[in-house]
């Protein structure tokens, strides 16, 4: 089938890097095809990064043929070329081998023809190949019937494809949120094989995180979540993680606002890891966020276990995180989102005027010179210094994103948690208020010139900050010298 127009999505440089690459080849006496999920995605009219070529050519005889290459994978016939600014993956067909460990085959062998390559592949709609000199689309088992129907299914029984590779069913999984599509019958099934989770249990931790987080990037996630978990397949990794503690039903919580954010039985039952069409609006609204999609996957890794563990102490979820090899900053988001999520909403009302009546925050400001802040908004007031400095502990400079993505988050996905959505805009708003011990305008030095010595220093300036998280105006050098006084 001819398609000419296919690579229309790439960038202009990353087809004239394909062509190049692919040209090259043929003109050196080989074959050169596009290949597997990047094709996939060209077909769905959908810009890729991810650029693999597959050729008859050995990696010794392609190198020779290409100015700059990396020998990324040369053991397992792969090498990347640079061309045109882009890097391209470039593979000799491989033919079917024993895979004793369940995901790398125990030997490389190279095949002699596309049609071999084609049959050692995991799923239909990434087995479809494209020469992109003479434009020519080549489909050997249905990929792009499959497409069409939005199908995940196997090439050949899904129980000899999941038994070669233990990573392909999660990876199974991961599709269904990656490319909304869903599960062919016979593949849904072998899902729950006892002789496949055998076979997913001898997957590194490594690569089922990364499958993981690669689904929580996406506009829904939870079809591969909920699937994981009613397969059987996600307490492989909950045994391997030695967390004895059964996972609540994905189908009863429906991660639902109400799970995550209140305990309000009125709240409205709205799901909260997704919403029809609102990834965009999140990435837009994040888009001044270097690392806006870690924020989303930590976001969303919250929520999620936490509707799953509904009673488990957010520090046993902190421990399943780190022997589930997740980076650092998600475990970190998972220790300030559950201090996030005991802050009280905030007072309704802010300010008392001279007969003691209360204006709602609305109405009043601490401009109005009838009116003054009420000891109950006072006192919500110094809460939000104290969390910011606890918050602050955690993440360090990256509070203000943290607060940012979460207010960002509820906007896009769970916009009628609006009790929660205030609280993050008070802690936002407190950051022009001290509550770090550097924010004080006393210091060391002040105190030492006191007398104080040693550990009282710290002792000391700790006390002046928790006076000043209840009154911002103590924080005056003056003030904070004389509160403090002299060593006795």
């Amino acid at each position: 089938m001819l398609r000419p127009d296919l690579l229309q999505p790439l960038e202009p440089s990353q087809r004239k890097a394909v062509v190049q690459a692919a040209r090259t080849l043929q003109e050196a006496g080989f074959e050169c095809f596009l290949v597997g999920g990047c094709v996939r995605d060209l077909i769905r009219g959908q810009s890729t990064r991810d650029l693999d070529l597959t050729t008859n050519a050995l990696p010794q005889e392609s190198r020779k043929l290409f100015k700059k290459t990396i020998p990324t994978g040369i053991e397992h016939g792969t090498i990347t070329v640079r061309l045109q600014g882009h890097s391209l993956e470039l593979t000799t067909y491989r033919t079917e081998g024993t895979y004793s460990d369940g995901r790398r085959p125990d030997e490389v062998k190279f095949g002699q023809s596309l049609s071999e390559d084609l049959c050692r592949r995991d799923f239909t709609v990434n087995a479809l190949a494209y020469d992109p000199v003479s434009s020519m689309l080549i489909d050997e088992h249905g990929g792009l019937a499959d497409l069409q129907q939005r199908l995940i299914r196997t090439i050949g029984k899904p129980e000899d494809r999941f038994f070669e590779d233990g990573l392909r069913p999660i990876r199974a999984c991961r599709f269904l949120s990656t490319l909304d599509f869903r599960l062919e019958k016979d593949t849904e099934k072998a899902l729950s094989n006892t002789e496949i989770h055998n076979r997913t249990a001898l997957v590194a931790i490594e690569r089922f995180t990364e499958e993981l987080r690669k689904g929580l990037k996406s506009a829904n996630p939870l079809p591969m979540l909920s699937t994981i978990q009613s397969t059987g397949l996600l307490q492989i990794f909950l045994n391997r993680a030695n967390l004895q503690t059964p996972p609540v039903e994905l189908s009863r919580t429906e991660l639902c606002i109400q799970a995550i954010l209140t305990k309000h039985p009125e709240m409205p039952e709205q799901p909260i890891l997704a919403r029809e069409n609102m990834l965009a609006h999140y990435e837009k609204q994040t888009q001044s966020i270097s690392d806006s999609s870690d924020w989303l996957i930590d976001i969303r890794i919250f929520c999620w276990l936490r509707a799953i563990f509904p009673g488990l102490p957010y520090q046993e979820l902190i421990g399943l995180l780190r022997r589930w090899k997740f980076p650092n900053h998600t475990m970190l988001c998972m220790e300030a989102s559950a201090l996030l999520m005991t802050l009280p909403v905030p007072p309704k009302t802010a300010f008392a005027d001279s007969q003691g009546n209360s204006p709602s925050k609305e109405r009043a400001t601490l401009a109005d010179s009838s009116t003054e802040p009420s000891r109950e908004w006072l006192s919500y007031r110094a809460l939000i210094r104290q969390t910011l400095f606890q918050l602050f502990r955690i993440l360090d400079h990256r509070l203000e994103d943290f607060l940012f993505s979460w207010i960002a988050y509820l906007d896009s996905f769970a916009a009628e948690a609006t009790s929660k959505r205030e609280c993050l805009q008070e802690l936002q708003a407190g950051y022009r208020d001290p509550f770090r011990i550097k924010d004080l305008n006393v210091n060391g030095k002040d105190l030492m010139e006191l007398g104080f010595q040693g550990k009282e220093i710290g002792n000391v300036l700790q006390r002046c900050l928790e006076k000043v998280w209840e009154d911002p105006t103590l924080n005056s050098r003056d003030r904070l010298l004389e509160i403090v006084g002299r060593p006795e």
